[in-house]
């Protein structure tokens, strides 16, 4: 979620008009939420329905390793699903800000400091 989250919200965000922007990020957070509740329900229920409830004993400890495992291997391939879908969504259409030219430092301002900081050195 962590490594989603930011990514998923600038995509959303980024073709909403600026006085939307609030209504935007609230309905993009509901569904955050909505999806991290639906997501641990069904992981739950995956977990839950592997372990049997009528084994007893050594067994169901041995129950519980493999239904972990099963649970863990479903979480591999939806990552794996998302991340080969990722490149489907769509790209934001926000101009990217060119970066800036440096200024021209002319030779008095460039050496400026460096003078002023071996007097500072002299007095000392």
């Amino acid at each position: 979620m962590g490594l989603c989250s930011p990514i998923l919200t600038n995509v959303v965000l980024g073709d909403i008009p600026p006085q939307d922007a609030g209504a935007g990020s609230g309905v993009v957070n509901a569904v955050i939420q909505f999806g991290t509740a639906a997501g641990i329900t069904i992981v739950g229920v995956i977990f839950f329905s592997l372990t049997g409830s009528e084994v007893a004993g050594a067994d169901r400890a041995e129950g519980f390793g493999d239904a972990t495992s099963v649970t863990l291997w479903y979480n591999v391939a939806v990552l794996t699903l998302v991340a080969l879908l990722s490149p489907l969504l769509p790209a934001s259409k926000t101009p990217q800000a060119a970066p800036a030219a440096p200024a021209a430092e002319t030779p008095a301002e460039s050496s400026a400091p460096a003078t002023k900081d071996r007097l500072l050195l002299d007095t000392a």
